[in-house]
């Protein structure tokens, strides 16, 4: 399971910070395809890059966090938000928009 617990995130710029996720908060079951849509600007990219953790300036977390946790081959698996690249690919995966201009 994937959940999102108050997820607020801002990118810092020069007039200060820009609010872009604000209380965020959602799961997602082992099995159950997610799909994110919505108009550009909206923060679509910035959810993916705390739900990899790709923190990187100018973006960073205000407060919340994410755990995911399950079972893989039998074994149990729990990651919290710092630690979730370790998953890649391993227990979860996302498609990018645009993928078919990579055919």
């Amino acid at each position: 399971m994937l959940k999102v617990e108050n997820l607020s995130t801002s990118y810092k710029t020069i007039d200060g910070d820009v609010h872009v996720l604000k209380d965020l908060n959602f799961e997602i079951y082992e099995n159950e395809i997610f799909g994110i849509a919505g108009e550009s600007g909206c923060g679509k990219t910035t959810l993916l890059k705390v739900l990899y953790d790709i923190i990187d300036f100018p973006l960073k977390i205000d407060g919340g966090r994410v755990l995911l946790s399950g079972k893989k081959n039998g074994d149990s698996f729990s990651y919290e938000s710092g630690t979730i690249r370790e998953a890649w690919w391993k227990n979860i995966s996302y498609v990018p928009q645009a993928t078919q201009s990579v055919l």
